[in-house]
């Protein structure tokens, strides 16, 4: 919250500086927004870092418990590389089904149900440990 109010405070002297056309009033202001500016971003940077440190710190205790799936979105969130997020699927009450293994058992349900067709085995194939719908 205090980065916020620094960035919100060297707005408003960045505003007051292009307002003002005076030369001796804009050089009192410009000092005065120099200081902000600096916390600005010192604060961005250590609060950038506090991220990439949790990150971190959550692929340590994730190497611990093997989840390769978690570990993957981390390791790419740490490096940079972001994809687009999984689209929400439809069940048949038309409620938003956000959840991986609810959207599964949706599709399940439709290429069974409304398609008349066996699910496909590499649904069935990525879900057999789960023990939601697949017996």
């Amino acid at each position: 919250m205090e980065t916020l109010d620094k960035i919100q405070e060297r707005k408003n002297n960045k505003t007051a500086i292009n307002n003002n056309r005076e030369r001796t009033q804009k050089a009192n202001v410009q000092a005065e927004y120099t200081e902000p500016n600096r916390q600005v971003k010192r604060n961005t940077e250590a609060n950038k870092q506090k991220c990439v440190e949790e990150l971190a710190t959550t692929e340590e205790k994730l190497v611990r418990v093997v989840n390769m799936k978690q570990q993957c979105d981390t390791v790419k969130k740490l490096v940079g590389i972001y994809s687009k997020p999984e689209r929400p699927v439809e069940n048949k009450e038309d409620k938003t089904v956000i959840e991986t293994g609810e959207q599964t058992n949706t599709w399940l349900e439709h290429f069974e149900e409304q398609l008349n067709w066996p699910a496909p085995s590499n649904l069935l194939a990525g879900y057999q440990s789960s023990t939601h719908m697949v017996d």
